[in-house]
């Protein structure tokens, strides 16, 4: 067990001495991920479609924190949308700020996500992104995950019916109303996506043996239960496949984040009880991790006659 620890305080040490570069290098790749997936999917501006463009807003936004980069993805957004009729724009426009103002009213921190949730659900892996929220976030970040489901359904029908959108065929209200408020698979992706983050987040919370792999387990779950039940009684038993593939991929990344960040061995949690004269005391012991350390001996060996000979250095490894 221990060398895992050993490797994952070697990568953390490494990052937090490098984090103002790896923060400005992630930011820019997934900006640069972020633009790429846009482009492929909502890629109705050509102009926003070259590569130097593409290329210069990922150097930009490596600059910037990645709520200002998520501005600017937002903005790009936009401007597909724009392409398609202005009325699609000008509702996706709406959208965007009423999340926003509902986001920063209950202080949640991943704006990000406000557009990064359609992008992946454009990838069918809406769920990585609530799962990250609620492992690493606070419940305010529930505002975005809302948001961000209701956003990513919108926009996925809104690809979908581009061309009769663009004719004037269909307006963006007959989109809303037929294709987004009458689909029953809307209501089951949203109720899936809050109950996720809900499970996750309080389980995780819990002072409980092994409570971030618990959470991520039993969030998948519920989730998968949800979706699975909601394809079957709706008739969309084609999307199970994909459904199984992006929860494994969830899973994983749910306990890569788990092995790196959790600090806490809750398999040792102790509970203590004692009392004074005064008062009852109930302490609960988390014991701090010991690891094996290097440490440099240097040994001085004398010959009988009293010359020194030569230092030698001897590596050995010392329990904390």
């Amino acid at each position: 067990m221990n060398i895992f620890i050993v490797a994952r305080d070697r990568v953390r040490t490494f990052f937090g001495t490098y984090e103002n570069i790896f923060e400005h290098l992630w930011s820019g790749l997934l900006t640069l991920f972020s633009l790429v997936v846009m482009n492929e999917h909502f890629g109705y501006a050509s102009a926003l479609k070259s590569t130097w463009i593409v290329l210069a807003l990922s150097l930009l936004c490596s600059f910037i924190s990645m709520n200002a980069a998520a501005l600017v993805l937002c903005l790009c957004l936009l401007i597909h949308m724009a392409y398609i009729s202005l009325q699609v724009a000008l509702v996706t426009g709406i959208l965007l700020v009423i999340s926003y103002i509902l986001a920063r009213t209950y202080q949640a921190r991943r704006m990000y996500h406000l557009v990064g949730i359609p992008l992946f659900y454009q990838l069918h892996a809406p769920f990585i992104l609530p799962l990250e929220d609620a492992l690493m976030g606070n419940s305010a970040e529930i505002t975005v995950v809302i948001s961000g489901s209701i956003l990513s359904f919108f926009l996925r029908q809104i690809s979908d019916n581009a061309t009769v959108l663009a004719d004037g065929t269909k307006t963006v209200l007959d989109i809303i109303q037929g294709e987004v408020l009458a689909n029953q698979l809307f209501y089951v992706y949203v109720i899936a996506m809050i109950a996720m983050f809900l499970v996750i987040y309080q389980i995780r919370i819990r002072a409980i043996h092994y409570a971030w792999i618990l959470s991520v387990v039993y969030g998948i779950l519920v989730e998968f239960v949800i979706m699975i039940a909601g394809y079957l009684l709706l008739g969309a038993k084609e999307r199970i496949p994909t459904l199984v593939v992006s929860n494994l991929i969830a899973l994983a990344i749910g306990l890569v984040i788990n092995y790196l960040f959790q600090d806490v061995d809750y398999a040792r949690i102790e509970r203590l009880q004692f009392e004074d004269d005064d008062y009852n005391y109930y302490v609960t012991a988390i014991p701090k991790i010991q690891l094996a350390e290097k440490t440099l001996e240097v040994k001085r060996i004398t010959d009988e006659d009293g010359t020194d000979r030569k230092p030698r250095k001897n590596n050995h490894r010392v329990e904390s």
